[in-house]
């Protein structure tokens, strides 16, 4: 008579579907469709911020994701955002009202958190929380490279954080 299986035996795999759908909607709303339509960046705030919701509600409760790592990612996530805010350039960290570092940090951790799950299946438990992590935190600090001049119509006008500014450029023209 074969050995009974174990937990790890018996777990189904992961429910990815739905989180990859969510994920590539995110993607679409927050980064592609203001750069096609740029009267929809908006929109596309208001897109990424329901898409994370959505990532959250399947990530927690439809993904088959053991209780365990379901809860450590939720708290791994919100580590990863407060624990990037304080390298964040000062245009980003005070950008609407404060606000505008959560609005877009958030969509992005939550494709972070998808695209982990789909490539780390196959690793071993200690692997996996070892690449959450690095994952989470990737999603997150994406926004430290970043700075905004400022806003035009409803859209931020994201630069590299090194670059220089309109403001640079022009003193630089000057004789």
């Amino acid at each position: 008579m074969p050995p009974a299986p174990t937990g790890e035996q018996t777990r189904r795999p992961l429910r990815l579907w739905p989180g990859l759908a969510l994920a590539l909607i995110v993607f679409l709303g927050c980064f592609v469709a203001p750069r096609v339509l740029p009267d929809a960046a908006l929109g596309g705030l208001i897109a990424g911020m329901l898409g994370a919701l959505a990532i959250l509600v399947w990530w927690l409760f439809f993904s088959r994701a053991p209780n365990a790592e379901r809860w450590i990612a939720l708290a791994l996530s919100i580590a990863a955002l407060f624990a990037v805010k304080p390298f964040l350039h000062f245009s980003v960290a005070g950008a609407g009202m404060g606000m505008m570092y959560w609005i877009c940090a958030i969509p992005t951790v939550a494709i972070a958190l998808v695209l982990w799950a789909a490539f780390s299946r196959r690793l071993t438990p200690g692997l996996r929380f070892t690449t959450l992590a690095a994952a989470l935190l990737a999603g997150a600090g994406l926004w430290t490279l970043l700075r905004t001049d400022g806003i035009l119509g409803a859209k931020s006008q994201f630069a590299w954080r090194w670059s220089k500014t309109a403001e640079e450029k022009l003193l630089a023209s000057a004789p």
